[in-house]
């Protein structure tokens, strides 16, 4: 399967001004990560530490991560 667009698998283009990364979102979107055997091995460690799963250290970290980076100037 082939799309044109990056609307037709998900993703959305940029948006103008601030946008609210809600934990409760009801769209969700699958992406593939590729990382260095020593890094999975690391998240998957404190993650399992946490309590958590590594995709939700991921998702914590990511949605974290964007908070203190606040919105793009442009």
């Amino acid at each position: 399967m082939t799309t044109e667009t990056p609307v037709a698998t998900g993703f959305l283009g940029p948006r103008v001004g601030p946008r609210d990364y809600s934990p409760l979102d009801d769209q969700v979107v699958e992406l593939a990560l590729l990382l260095p055997r020593s890094q999975a091995e690391a998240l998957e460690e404190a993650a399992h530490a946490r309590g958590l799963t590594a995709g939700q250290m991921l998702r914590k970290l990511i949605g974290k991560g964007l908070r203190e980076i606040g919105p793009a100037n442009g």
